[in-house]
């Protein structure tokens, strides 16, 4: 849809147009090393060959301070103008510039506001026993964001312990494993020693699991069905 506003956008001014499609990459990466597309759009700038730009908005560009600042001076020391939908923005009107700066504030305070709030509930989930998202474990059943034991596949992981305990080997658990045809959660058909090991090695079918917080280091033991 900001593609096919942006191309109409062209049209209305009679100008032609080239796509610079990041498809799914956030603006809020913290460095143009991650952004390929966008240096390639900088490239242009700086050569010339870009005089018009439209973003559906100007967070389009970037919610972060350390490449904005970058975008924001080869935008204006070559003077781009800046379409938007809801306007045009001149960086070479002083008032233009001052509003450009206010809006790249405003995103990038949203966009903090939005991962801490994002963070914090996904801790507080964690907390009353939801699954902390990712690949279902080999044996469970993700129903309702909690982990409930999968009668087939719990009956392999049983299997897998019961071996284990009567002193095989990881390579003859696998062996079993692919001569009976059980599917990976992966969906591979052959099972590697490493998955196995990992399964043996992980206390979720105990019964719990730790979760840490990346940002306070708060570590929550989560209570799951034991296997």
């Amino acid at each position: 849809t900001q593609k096919l506003d942006g191309i109409k956008k062209s049209a209305d001014i009679g100008f032609d147009h080239r796509v610079w499609n990041e498809g799914g990459k956030s603006s809020s990466s913290s460095t143009l090393d991650s952004r390929p597309v966008l240096v390639d759009l900088l490239s242009e700038i700086e050569k010339g060959n870009v005089k018009n730009l439209y973003v559906y908005n100007t967070d389009r560009l970037s919610r972060n301070d350390r490449t904005w600042s970058v975008i924001r001076w080869k935008l204006k020391s070559n003077d781009v103008v800046v379409h938007t939908n809801t306007g045009r923005i001149d960086l070479s009107n002083p008032l233009d510039d001052l509003l450009m700066g206010l809006l790249s504030e405003i995103s990038q305070y949203d966009n903090t506001v939005r991962s801490e709030r994002s963070r914090r509930g996904k801790l507080h989930k964690v907390q009353q026993g939801f699954f902390q998202g990712g690949p279902t474990p080999f044996g469970y059943k993700n129903e309702k964001k909690r982990l409930v034991v999968d009668p087939d596949e719990s009956q392999w992981i049983k299997r897998m312990y019961k071996m284990y305990s009567e002193g095989k080997s990881v390579h003859e658990i696998r062996g079993e494993l692919n001569e009976n045809g059980i599917i990976t959660r992966r969906g591979n058909p052959f099972w590697s020693l490493g998955s196995i090991n990992k399964i043996l090695r992980n206390s979720t079918y105990v019964g719990w699991y730790n979760y840490t917080d990346k940002k306070s280091e708060e570590t929550v033991r989560v209570e799951v069905p034991p296997i």
